[in-house]
């Protein structure tokens, strides 16, 4: 019965009426555009909004994606555009439940799927069509094989695990490595300080560079280094640093804006760390009037 309340959840949660809402996104537009290049030209190695006008501006996973759900062109649209998204959230959310699983704390993975899947801008975005969740759920399916593999030496793990990289990577570029990157430590950090791990888990990321690298230097050398120019340098280097045209914020902002995105779970947090503070306070008056007695 909980499994079937939960699926019933996720469905209200991620699925319902997803697609009535139109394309309203830069980022939406775009994949939607790309997505009928691929279908339309059969060019998948390099999509953009027309044939002669290939995207630089990010690496072409997502729009795959798209692509895959639409089967031909005319049925792009703001469903198979959002599919990624939400199979992205729903990859994050059964992830982190097999996580606790796997440490032996069923109840805690379950509580900590519930809490993510329910939080403001996880299920808001899960219902937009960017590469936000595509790129969280690769991150969390990474951890989950990595872990495995750890706690295995099974070589499927290691192998899915690679493939996870590689997908971040084609998402995003360098921040999938680097989240790989963040989520493999933590592992070395918290479950195998050895040697045997260090080398398995610096394995899984040589892995899936390898395998991502071939589609980069082929977009290099298809766009005469523009696409290099674009992504790497302005994209990821320039608004990294905050020196370049695109938007960026201060590094205050993110953890102000992660107490909204985070709701109710912030205000509930704060409201029991209060109560669990006033309870403790209360209970060594109490024990210091006690011994005075």
């Amino acid at each position: 019965m909980r499994w079937v309340i939960a699926a019933l959840v996720i469905w209200f949660l991620f699925v319902h009426r997803l697609a009535d809402r139109d394309l309203w996104s830069s980022h939406e537009a775009r994949s939607g555009m790309n997505a009928r290049t691929i279908l339309d030209g059969g060019i998948w190695w390099l999509p953009g909004r027309t044939s002669d006008l290939p995207d630089v501006q990010k690496p072409p996973m997502y729009y795959w994606m798209v692509a895959f759900f639409s089967g031909e062109s005319s049925n792009v649209g703001p469903l198979t555009i959002r599919l990624p998204s939400t199979l992205g959230a729903m990859a994050c959310i059964f992830s982190i439940y097999f996580i606790g699983c796997l440490q032996g704390e069923k109840k805690t993975g379950f509580l900590a799927a519930i809490i993510c899947s329910t939080a403001v801008h996880f299920v808001w975005s899960s219902r937009i069509g960017r590469i936000d969740m595509p790129l969280a759920g690769a991150v969390n399916l990474y951890f989950l094989f990595a872990l495995r593999f750890i706690l295995t030496w099974k070589t499927s793990n290691l192998v899915l695990a690679s493939l996870m990289v590689t997908i971040a990577i084609l998402l995003k570029g360098p921040v999938g490595l680097v989240l790989c990157g963040i989520a493999a430590l933590a592992i070395l950090l918290t479950k195998a300080r050895n040697i045997s791990a260090f080398c398995g888990l610096g394995l899984t990321g040589f892995l899936g560079l390898i395998w991502a690298v071939p589609w980069f230097w082929a977009a290099h050398l298809a766009t005469n280094g523009e696409f290099s120019r674009l992504f790497f340098i302005e994209h990821n280097l320039d608004r990294g640093m905050g020196s370049g045209r695109l938007r960026t914020h201060p590094i205050w902002f993110y953890p102000v804006q992660f107490m909204w995105d985070f709701q109710p779970w912030t205000t509930l947090l704060a409201f029991l760390y209060l109560l669990s503070s006033y309870k403790i306070k209360n209970s060594i008056i109490f024990f210091k009037s006690i011994q005075n007695t």
